[in-house]
This record gives C-alpha cells, sequence and structure tokens, in this order.
C-alpha cells in the first residue's frame, strides 16, 4: 500500500466513507462475491433499511441462474423458476442467508461500537483506491456471521479515490489475516428510493411452494385479489 501524498488527509477520506455508509437508507448494485477456489456467485442486489432484501441470482454455487431471494422481515423466499419451486422459511431477521449478502449493512453494524482506519491507497485494475480497515467492537458478536460456517472480525472497504463510492469489501477470517471473501460492486446507486414491489414475495412465488417443515407453516390465499397473500399460522 502506499500513502498518498497528496489529496484528502485520513481523516477526511475516514469521514468521508464511513458518513456514506451510514447515510445509506436503500441501495442496489450488481455485486461478485469471490470466496476462492474458483467459487464466485454473481448477484442483482436490492437493499432496504430495515430488514428488506432481495437478490437476483446471475450465477451462484447455491441456486440457479434466474432465482430471486427475497427477505422482508422474518419472511424469506427463494423463488427458483427452474424447477418452478418456491420455498418459504420464516427467519431469523438479524442474521440469514440475505444478510450476509448486505455487506455494506455489516459495515454500518460496525461503526456503532467498531473502528474504522485509514490503512492507504491501493493500486488496482479498476483504478486507486482508498482502503479503509473496520474492526468490531465485539469480536464475539458482530461479525459472527450465522447461516455460514466461518466469521470474519476484520473489513477493509475500498472506495473510489474521487468520490468515496464503495468498489471492493474484503473480509477477513477470526485471526484477521485469511482472506474470506472479496465483494466487488458495480452500478452502485445509494437511495434510490427502491418501490415497494421490489420486495413483495407474492409476486414471485411459483405453482410449486414449499414450506420448510422446521419452521412455522404458511398458508397461501391464492384467490387474494392482489395475487397470493402470505399468512402465518402457529408455530408448526
Amino acid at each position: 500500500m502506499e500513502k498518498p501524498g497528496s489529496g484528502p488527509d485520513e481523516k477526511t477520506i475516514i469521514t468521508s466513507v464511513t458518513g456514506q455508509l451510514a447515510s445509506i437508507h436503500d441501495y442496489t448494485a450488481a455485486i461478485s462475491v469471490d470466496r476462492g477456489a474458483d467459487e464466485t456467485d454473481r448477484y442483482h442486489i436490492f437493499v432496504r433499511y430495515p430488514g428488506e432484501i432481495r437478490a437476483d441470482v446471475i450465477a451462484s454455487q447455491h441456486w440457479h441462474p434466474g432465482s430471486i431471494l427475497i427477505l422482508s422481515g422474518s419472511t424469506l423466499i427463494e423463488s427458483d423458476p427452474t424447477v418452478n419451486t418456491t420455498t418459504v422459511l420464516n427467519t431469523d431477521p438479524g442474521g440469514n442467508l440475505l444478510t450476509a449478502l448486505d455487506f455494506p449493512g455489516l459495515l454500518k453494524r460496525i461503526l456503532v461500537n467498531g473502528t474504522a482506519t485509514f490503512s492507504g491507497t491501493v493500486n488496482t485494475p479498476g483504478g486507486p483506491r482508498y482502503a479503509v480497515e473496520f474492526v468490531p467492537g465485539d469480536l464475539r458478536e458482530s461479525f459472527d456471521l450465522r447461516y455460514s460456517d466461518y466469521r470474519f472480525d476484520r473489513a477493509i472497504l475500498y472506495a473510489d479515490t474521487g468520490t468515496f463510492a464503495i468498489k471492493e469489501i474484503a473480509l477477513y477470517d477470526s485471526g484477521g489475516k485469511n482472506l474470506l471473501e472479496r465483494v466487488e460492486y458495480q452500478d452502485l446507486s445509494i437511495n434510490p428510493g427502491i418501490p415497494d414491489d421490489t420486495f413483495r414475495a407474492d409476486l414471485f412465488l411459483l405453482g410449486n411452494v414449499v414450506t420448510e417443515q422446521t419452521h412455522p407453516p404458511t398458508v397461501f390465499d391464492l384467490d387474494h385479489p392482489n395475487g397470493t397473500s402470505i399468512v402465518s399460522h402457529g408455530n408448526g
């Protein structure tokens, strides 16, 4: 890494990067998640705080291309047109397979009690980037990523040197040394005002609807005037 010889000072860089994160109410982006070993997933993601996330699958090790994943509160659906099936489950709204794709959201959580420090300027194929390191205040909790087989305790955000826009986020293991994931952002749009219909699960239910047996059963009213409504009942 090279320290910048001119331009904004470290305090300005940190304030600009963290301020942009803190200002996010909703965002959309095309993301590429590289986990090494030739495992790269690509999504078009829509996030609106609090508690609404949608990921349209472009390429994935886990879902067919064209699948749509939607989180709204504690309801999560996986709609897969390849097999004409939608899986519906109740989940923990604070930690699940879609919040695990909201990397800016993870960094926003760190800002509450953690630290952000400037690490230098890095030259990348896409141009120079400011590197800002994020470390949670409580290593036992803040980066304990549920629905995953690892936890990460350090992240580095790489920002555009002109606009401070997020270009990449790299996640490191509990020792802080081994790279676990690197996420690249394209066409990032912050606070565009995402329409409500983007997160309407009833618009994406396919013919075969499956409710996970380990979660409370869900009843679907197929005669609902606006499509299919979701009503949860009991504890299964």
